[in-house]
């Protein structure tokens, strides 16, 4: 097997940068992407091309031998296409987008087949991850952007809003025909479902709640770690929920999650971030602009 130009031009970067992630920057691709080039030329020469530490980044004897080579192989390359009368195809750029697990498994995932027939030139791939891990990923710079919550305050980041997801409060008809649930003072008898102790799916919903549904007291809560535990649970008559409406449309069309409180409809706006020194901040934009043309819709 021989080198590949995308290989060779990734192998000349580094060689001129001493960084991987300037190199990255520079081709437009992700950190991952120059790592895995780098392993598989390496792979097919048969040996190591740079010493890599924590701080540092540095040639060996075999990585300063190969740069006249691979220098005139690319040359040779760009010399083949004038002779054929063509131009290069555009640089193909890739971007790891960071999403929370129902982000990615009910609006994101089901959009990048669509993605890569309106942008033959991009590739996105996404990265799974709570919140927190999110914000703390772009801010190492191990992914490119993310689509994060309500709000965005850090500085260093640019916040694209995107769209606003409604919310409600629902319930299985089983649990409902135990105990109505009409007052604040009937949620004593049942069980909130929440992803965390912070309550951050209900909070939101008192926030917008009157006055006399702002006190609602559950007389247990549980917490499961994400929106599709939640779901799982609610739909077996285990408690009360607050879920995207999108998420449970159509349970309440089968009747198999009935909305309560149905006044309180809170919706909480998502955003895409990026950090504000990306120099691809073109392309990431967009992204934004793709995500807000498809909003969560099922």
């Amino acid at each position: 097997m021989s080198p590949t130009v995308d290989q060779l031009r990734t192998f000349l970067t580094i060689a001129e940068t001493l960084s991987f992630r300037s190199t990255a920057r520079a081709l437009v691709v992700a950190p991952a992407v120059v790592s895995e080039r780098v392993r598989q030329l390496e792979a097919t020469l048969g040996a190591p091309l740079f010493r890599r530490t924590t701080r540092s980044v540095a040639l060996t004897a075999q990585g300063q031998a190969l740069i006249p080579f691979a220098r005139r192989a690319v040359e040779a390359m760009l010399d083949c296409a004038h002779a054929a009368g063509e131009r290069l195809a555009p640089p193909h750029a890739e971007v790891t987008l960071g999403v929370e697990p129902e982000v990615a498994a009910r609006w994101v995932a089901p959009l990048l087949a669509r993605w890569a027939r309106l942008r033959a030139d991009l590739t996105v791939h996404l990265h799974v991850a709570d919140h927190d891990a999110l914000h703390s990923a772009l801010v190492r710079q191990q992914i490119d952007a993310a689509v994060l919550g309500p709000t965005v305050r850090d500085p260093r980041l640019l916040a694209v809003p995107l769209v606003g997801i409604p919310w409600r409060m629902v319930a299985a008809p089983s649990a409902l025909r135990r105990q109505a649930l009409r007052v604040a003072e009937d949620t004593a008898a049942f069980t909130l479902l929440d992803r965390a102790a912070a309550l951050p799916c209900l909070r939101p919903w008192l926030d917008v709640a009157p006055p006399r549904l702002k006190e609602v007291r559950f007389g247990r809560v549980l917490h499961l770690g994400s929106l599709a535990a939640m779901e799982r649970v609610a739909l077996e008559g285990g408690g009360v929920a607050v879920l995207p409406a999108p998420m449970v449309a159509r349970h309440l069309e089968s009747d198999a999650l009935r909305v309560v409180f149905a006044a309180v409809q809170p919706s909480t706006a998502q955003h895409f971030a990026a950090r504000l020194d990306d120099p691809r901040r073109p392309l990431l934009e967009a992204l934004a602009a793709l995500l807000r043309d498809a909003p969560w819709t099922s």
